[in-house]
């Protein structure tokens, strides 16, 4: 979810910058994101956690379950 509908695009952008898909709803200010398996979620992970530092965002993650992959 984030915060400012107006900065979506932007969002979208830096993640596929960190090579991941995303796509928007219904709801204008909530995405979706995939994150393909050969890409380590450390980095996409702080990514996210910074953005929710910073107010910009939160997230939930939806289905973790190969530790191989961090």
């Amino acid at each position: 979810m984030i915060f400012d509908e107006n900065n979506v695009e932007s969002v979208g952008a830096d993640l596929v910058k960190l090579g991941c898909g995303w796509e928007g709803s219904h709801i204008k200010n909530l995405i979706t994101v995939n994150i393909p398996k050969e890409k380590s979620y450390l980095v996409i992970k702080r990514f996210l956690e910074e953005g929710k530092k910073q107010k910009f965002w939160d997230y939930q993650e939806a289905c973790l379950g190969f530790k191989k992959y961090i």
